[in-house]
């Protein structure tokens, strides 16, 4: 009884775990929904809600955790039930076996006729596996260890990046989840300016989208990419790719030379801070 009872309390959590699994789903869902547009509209309104869906999500996270801590009890006792029982077993067989012997010695005293006896047990132990995969960020990247322009005119917009459309006509410009991640991400970015001796480029001037298909969004959707870490693509599946495009604007006048800058990319488990 003991033992039932503990198998309907384990698929009673299990039901418990799916569903917050769930719900953590279609609220990163809507995390990334508010996201978008939140990087369309600047409203502070959207970012309160944001946030509001991180705390509600981060409790279902820990709700989670929570119960599968119960259910990793609730093995335990299975297992200790079942040995229990098995030691039981084993004394009253062994009693059984004792009495057996001395009625068959008594008989085979008082007769002439030999009698055999023998008797057959099986006994089984079930046991419970248990693992626990570390949390673990890892990423790679295709074509961003340098993002060329190649050679430009002052006065001119929208300027490509070489890996635009080179894929064709998709961008091969992307990070991809590393086999050994086991979270969902949020990605971050930053930039210093690009500078050529003491001349630069304003910041306003190198933009980017991104998306997780090969195709992101043309020049007018694009994001000035920011000095400080902000995030720019917020709860993307453990198992993505992430691609992206860039546009250089050169300011009429600007000076002739080779400028360069440095940016960077980062990845955190969503709801992590990138700093």
């Amino acid at each position: 009884m003991q033992n039932n009872h503990i198998h309907l309390e384990q698929n009673s959590v299990m039901n418990r775990i799916s569903t917050l699994e769930k719900q953590r789903s279609q609220l990163n869902e809507q995390m990334q929904e508010l996201y978008n547009k939140y990087q369309e509209a600047g409203d502070s309104v959207l970012a309160v809600e944001y946030n509001s869906l991180v705390l509600q999500r981060n409790k279902i996270i820990r709700d989670i955790n929570t119960f599968k801590r119960y259910l990793g009890s609730l093995h335990e006792d299975h297992k200790n039930i079942i040995h229990n029982t098995n030691k039981k077993r084993t004394k009253i067989i062994g009693l059984t076996i004792s009495v057996l012997f001395i009625i068959f010695s008594v008989v085979a005293l008082q007769s002439s006729v030999g009698i055999t006896g023998f008797a057959a047990t099986s006994a089984q132990i079930s046991a419970v596996s248990n693992v626990s995969i570390t949390t673990n960020v890892a990423i790679q990247a295709n074509n961003l260890s340098t993002i060329q322009f190649g050679e430009l005119l002052p006065g001119t917009d929208d300027n490509n990046a070489t890996t635009n459309y080179n894929a064709t006509g998709n961008s091969s410009a992307y990070i991809y989840t590393a086999p050994n991640n086991s979270v969902n991400l949020d990605f971050c970015i930053n930039a210093t300016l690009l500078t050529s001796g003491v001349e630069t480029i304003g910041r306003d001037n190198y933009t980017f989208t991104n998306e997780t298909h090969q195709d992101p969004y043309e020049f007018m959707n694009s994001t000035v990419i920011p000095d400080a870490f902000a995030k720019y693509a917020i709860g993307i599946n453990r198992n993505s790719t992430l691609y992206h495009r860039f546009w250089l604007d050169i300011p009429p006048y600007q000076a002739a030379g080779e400028y360069n800058n440095s940016i960077t990319f980062k990845a955190v488990s969503t709801g992590a801070a990138c700093e």
